[in-house]
Formats: structure tokens, C-alpha cells, sequence
């Protein structure tokens, strides 16, 4: 009765406030122009929840295509079931979205413990495999919450999960509900986010009956943003003096919205927004977050910037027979080097060069770079062993480079720069 009589009070607030910003500390709305066409209740967004099992959870935290009943078309699941937990499996034509388990443990803190990953998005970062552990337990075993696995492996490389019946102080609409979402660092830039949250916003419009989907990102995390913008949803408001307790932060939060009825239009348009971009590699690049940057290798010839890539070149060689050998005499290679407190590397990937070209400082003060901005790569990033830096590998034909580097790239060193032999 509590919460139906609060929704009631904000629909009627509503009225006066269809969209707003607050001050983070009064909490009071101040009145803006309602979006075009956009007609939902405004968020709860001024304060967190002062008690309730919510309470030490921040409302911008990420917990951020085809489901199928077996053989028969989708049935409808109510919100209501959904919060007692049931366990389901979404898929999409890179992606397994699948409930957590504690055996994730291992693959989430190589991720998570990442200072690149967790602080821009409110959370700190995962101090160890129980630390991780423990965090599946209590908070990724919510409902609706899915580890992002590749179906190669089957492996976490990330987290997206709908904030629903009342976990989120967004909304207090049973209908409505808030996306989170995270990745592992390693796989950015290849739209494996934005095609995850495709699937699970499909399934909370057609399945959950989820009639608007909130989400919100911290100043500075333009990665998220994107990740919206591609997914359809429109500026809504923006928080200033935003508290995060999870980093003992004040920040300003921008929050998004996606009502049914934009997302049915943009399905129904998406063949026309679509444009073909082929890949020699077989690699889906309609969602690749550099798609307007590159033409695609097919058309290029192998030169999707312009410059080599090296995993074009063992296809052209090949086929995919040689680029799997390539990459694990590569992988065989960068573990022969036993650098100290860098972990086992098991998969490399193709990273273009202006994602991982960093300058570094040589003995006469000057800086340097080491890879073309144009050419692919093949590289990865590990945690260092006992600390808070990580170790980033960039890989080709050519040579191995093994670099280590503080929090968002700083203070980066060479740790090893070393010629590969000609086959």
C-alpha cells in the first residue's frame, strides 16, 4: 500500500514536474520543459533510499538476439515472477546473457579489479577472487541480472542487468524499470554492450511488460553515454552534487530514458538505419563502436583504418586456421617472457592502434610511441599480480610489446619491447 500510494503521488506530481533536475541535497524538483513526445512519471532521483535492503546501493551502478521457450514463441513473464528469481538464458549472435554463479568468481575479478572499469561507473574496484565471490552472492544474483558471455567460451566478460520491483530509486512505477551495465576492458569497442542491452531491453518491453527503461551515467563516462545513444534513449535530466557512496564521491549524474513506444518505432526503423559494414574475419561489425570511423576491411582490402591488420592478413594467408595458430604462438610466446607477477595470458584480441598506443618516457625526456594509430593489433590487458597497475600486451608479425601503466593509462612504462622472428 506504501509504495502504491507513493507512485500515485509522483504520477500526480508528474502533472507539474514531467521532467526534472533536483538538487541531490534538498531533494526538491526544479521544473524543466517535458521532452517531445515522452510521457512517463520522473525518477525518485533526488536521495537514495534511507532504509530498506537498497539502501547501500547506488542507483547509477551498472550492474551494469533471440530468446526462445524451446520451440515455442516467447511467453509473456510478468514483473512479478521475475522478482521471485526465475533463471533464464538470452542470446544474441555474439552474446550469451546468463545468472552469475560464484565458479564466475575468477573472471569477474580480472575484470572488475581492472581501475579502469568500476570507479567511472561508481563502484570500486574487486580486491580478490572472494572479494568478487562475495559480490555475486549479494549483489549479481539479483533477478534480472546477467553475466555477458561470449559464446566462444562461455566466460564473464562483463555484467548487465533491469534495476526492477523496486531496487531502483529511478522509478517507483511497477512498469518502469533501469539498465546497468559493465565490460571487461579487453573488449571494448567491438559493441558488445550495446548489443547485449538490445536483447535485455527486448526482453523487458516484450517479456517483463516494461512500458519505459531508465538509465544513467557520471559525468565523464562517455563510454556509457554512447552506449545509450546507440540503444535509443533521449537526455532526460541531470543531478548535480550527486552522492556516491561506494567511492565517498559527490558527482554529477546524467539520467536517460527509453519510453515503449520510441523503442517499437526504432525496431521498426532499423533496417533503414542500418549500414553494411563486412569484415574479412567474419567479426559482426554492425554494432562495433568505430563502425563510422572505418569502411570495413572487406571494402578497404584488409585496411579497415588504413593501416595493416594483422588478423586480415592471416585470413587472406589462411583462412581461420592460420590466424588460430598465429595468435597462439603469439600467446605461447608472450608467456615465455615469465614476467614477473603478470598472470598466464590464455586470448589475445584485435585492438586498433589509437586504443592502445600510449607515449612513454625515454632517459633524455622525451616521449615516444610505439604503434601506429591505423593498424590492428593484437593485444590484451591483465591485472598486475598484488597491485593496482595492469600490464598491457600489443602484439603483430613484427614484434611483442609488454607494457605497465596505472589507473585510466598513467604513469606508463615499457616493460619489454622484443623483435619476432620472420616465419
Amino acid at each position: 500500500p506504501a509504495r502504491a500510494e507513493a507512485a500515485k503521488n509522483i504520477r500526480n506530481a508528474a502533472e507539474e514536474y514531467p521532467a526534472a533536475t533536483t538538487d541531490a541535497l534538498s531533494g526538491l524538483p526544479k521544473k524543466v520543459e517535458r521532452t517531445a513526445g515522452e510521457s512517463v512519471s520522473p525518477p525518485l532521483f533526488s536521495r537514495r533510499r534511507e532504509s530498506g535492503k537498497n539502501n547501500c546501493k547506488d542507483r547509477l551502478f551498472p550492474i551494469s538476439p533471440y530468446f526462445r521457450f524451446g520451440k515455442t514463441p516467447p511467453a509473456v513473464i510478468s514483473a512479478e515472477n521475475a522478482y521471485k528469481g526465475e533463471k533464464m538464458e538470452l542470446e544474441t549472435k555474439r552474446l550469451i546473457l546468463r545468472p552469475w554463479s560464484e565458479s564466475d568468481a575468477e573472471d569477474l575479478y580480472r575484470y572488475a579489479a581492472d581501475p579502469d572499469v568500476g570507479p567511472i561507473a561508481g563502484w570500486p574496484v574487486h580486491t580478490s577472487e572472494e572479494n568478487s565471490r562475495e559480490i555475486i552472492r549479494t549483489v549479481l544474483s539479483a533477478p534480472e541480472t546477467y553475466a555477458v558471455c561470449l559464446k566462444a567460451d562461455g566466460k564473464a566478460i562483463g555484467s548487465i542487468g533491469l534495476k526492477i520491483g523496486g531496487t531502483t530509486d529511478m522509478t517507483d512505477r511497477d512498469d518502469e524499470c533501469e539498465l546497468g551495465y559493465w565490460l571487461g576492458k579487453p573488449f571494448w569497442g567491438r559493441g558488445l554492450i550495446p548489443e547485449a542491452a538490445e536483447e535485455l531491453l527486448r526482453h523487458g518491453f516484450e517479456d517483463l511488460g516494461m512500458n519505459a527503461v531508465w538509465c544513467g551515467y557520471y559525468d565523464g563516462n562517455g563510454k556509457s553515454k554512447r552506449v545509450m545513444e546507440k540503444c535509443g534513449f533521449i537526455y532526460h535530466h541531470t543531478t548535480e552534487r550527486l552522492e556516491v557512496p561506494l567511492m565517498n564521491e559527490i558527482r554529477t549524474g546524467h539520467v536517460t530514458l527509453l519510453t515503449k513506444e520510441r523503442w517499437e518505432k526504432r525496431r521498426k526503423e532499423a533496417p533503414e538505419r542500418r549500414t553494411t559494414v563486412k569484415s574479412i574475419c567474419g567479426a559482426d561489425c554492425e554494432n562495433c563502436g568505430f563502425k563510422e570511423k572505418c569502411n570495413g576491411c572487406v571494402a578497404t582490402d584488409g585496411h579497415p583504418f588504413g593501416g595493416r591488420c594483422i588478423t586480415a592478413e592471416c585470413y587472406k594467408s589462411g583462412g581461420k586456421t592460420c590466424f588460430c595458430e598465429f595468435v597462439k604462438r603469439t600467446v605461447s610466446e608472450i608467456n615465455a617472457l615469465n614476467i614477473k607477477d603478470m598472470p598466464e595470458v590464455t586470448e589475445l584480441f584485435s585492438l586498433c592502434g589509437s586504443f592502445i598506443n600510449s607515449e612513454y618516457p625515454f632517459p633524455d625526456g622525451t616521449m615516444k610511441k610505439f604503434l601506429n594509430d591505423s593498424d590492428i593489433y593484437l593485444g590484451t590487458q591483465l591485472k598486475k599480480k598484488n597491485s593496482d597497475r595492469c600490464f598491457g600486451i600489443a602484439a603483430s608479425d613484427k614484434f611483442l610489446l609488454v607494457s605497465e601503466y596505472g589507473e585510466n593509462g598513467a604513469d606508463p612504462e615499457i616493460v619489454i619491447y622484443k623483435r619476432r622472428e620472420a616465419d
